[in-house]
């Protein structure tokens, strides 16, 4: 339904899972069910190259690439394989047709400690 109407969906469960299995005290919160700030930070960057293809600033964002069995497919069976395939986006090509990407998912570096400065700097 999200796709025929003009919606693009990302399979994130079993893309994420491991990942968030393997750092539990990295990537979730105090509670323990809902994820820290950098649990959030890599669910976004997962779902970053489709949000950046959806707004036409992903290059060749719906180009097919053949080496990554991306495809034109039913929409039934795009998010059949989808659902099997973490990370896959599924976007509406036309009815009935729907684009199978596989999306490269770029993995979150360790970052330096901070050196900016505060926005508002207490004045002297």
């Amino acid at each position: 339904m999200v796709v025929e109407q003009g919606g693009r969906t990302v399979s994130l469960g079993h893309l994420l899972g491991p990942e968030f299995e393997a750092n539990p005290r990295e990537l979730f919160g105090p509670d323990n069910y809902h994820p820290s700030a950098e649990g959030y930070a890599t669910a976004a960057m997962a779902v970053l190259p489709t949000l950046c293809a959806s707004l036409g600033l992903w290059p060749d964002a719906d180009r097919l690439d053949a080496d990554r069995d991306e495809d034109i497919l039913p929409v039934a069976k795009a998010a059949a394989e989808a659902a099997a395939e973490p990370g896959t986006e599924v976007s509406g090509a036309r009815a009935p047709w729907a684009l199978l990407k596989h999306r490269r998912r770029r993995r979150l570096t360790a970052t330096e400690p901070s050196t900016a400065h505060p926005a508002h700097p207490a004045h002297p």
